[in-house]
């Protein structure tokens, strides 16, 4: 919301300040997925994401994911990117049903 918005703010300005604007820019706007090999995936969205995958049986695999923050980060932000993790991306997230459909499909 706006009332939030001067934090998020500060926190891109930092970004600035430390990595200039062209590199900020991609740290903060900029989506990524990662996998390396063999069952390793980054997730670099609305928050970082560390996904392992581990077939263990025909038809059954593991998936365990972590959501990765900064040790600076402030209570609100951290109970934001949480909840966003949650929503999107943990176990009963709206993006987690077809990336575990496309992990399956590659088994």
């Amino acid at each position: 919301g706006e009332e939030r918005k001067p934090e998020i703010d500060a926190v891109y300005q930092r970004l600035v300040a430390k990595h200039g604007e062209e590199r900020a820019a991609r740290i903060a706007k900029c989506s990524r997925n990662l996998l390396i090999f063999p069952n390793l995936v980054i997730i670099d969205v609305m928050s970082l994401t560390l996904r392992t995958f581990f077939p263990r049986a025909p038809g059954y695999m593991d998936v365990t994911a972590w959501s990765i923050g900064p040790s600076e980060e402030n209570e609100w932000l951290r109970k934001n990117r949480l909840h966003s993790f949650l929503e999107f991306l943990g176990p009963g997230g709206f993006a987690t049903p077809d990336d575990v459909e496309m992990l399956e499909q590659c088994q």
